[in-house]
């Protein structure tokens, strides 16, 4: 698959892109949707290329191999620190 290889990539067209970079498993797209593209990214770019590839049609959609800026579990953690490093004011936690 090309996702390894950056220079292809470049070099390659649209159409010679979507022939060459195909996801090996059907789980792929699944798995790019919940950051694995960017947590794995050993195994993801070789085996799901599509999945973790962005968009050619839409220039604005985000780059799956890449972490977003908040991802999943980072408000969790924020307001964790918050209730460790603040406890002289006595936060209260009403759910979680």
């Amino acid at each position: 698959a090309c996702g390894l290889k950056e220079d292809v990539k470049a070099r390659c067209c649209r159409t010679c892109f979507g022939i060459t970079c195909n996801d090996e498993n059907e789980n792929c797209l699944a798995w790019s949707q919940i950051g694995e593209c960017y947590k794995n990214p050993t195994y993801m770019l070789r085996n799901c290329c599509a999945a973790c590839s962005p968009d050619y049609d839409d220039p604005c959609s985000p780059n799956p191999s890449v972490r977003p800026a908040v991802a999943e579990g980072d408000i969790n953690n924020i307001f964790e620190r918050a209730l460790r490093t603040y406890t002289h004011y006595s936060p209260v936690v009403h759910s979680r």
